[in-house]
């Protein structure tokens, strides 16, 4: 399946090759032993969902063209992004 989305001209210097996209339902909740941690986004997302946008820390990855792909991801979580300590 395809989703096209538009990105205002404004922020498309924030999407590059290494971006990741993923599902925001408006909700995210997580805990552990020590805590926990509820997240909650927009009204919107909270109404509709939406799509969130995680960039990579590395500034050399090329700016994306208009009509480039990505896979969108179920989750922050599901990205992948970032390292595990």
């Amino acid at each position: 399946m395809d989703i096209n989305i538009y990105i205002k001209p404004e922020f498309t210097d924030l999407v590059s090759a290494g971006s990741r996209f993923y599902n925001s339902s408006g909700v995210s909740f997580s805990g552990d032993v020590i805590g926990f941690e509820l997240t909650l986004d927009s009204l919107a997302s909270l109404l509709v969902g939406g799509i969130k946008l995680h960039n990579d820390h590395n500034r050399d990855t090329a700016l994306a063209a208009n009509g480039d792909g990505y896979q969108l991801y179920d989750s922050f979580e599901s990205t992948k992004a970032g390292e595990f300590i």
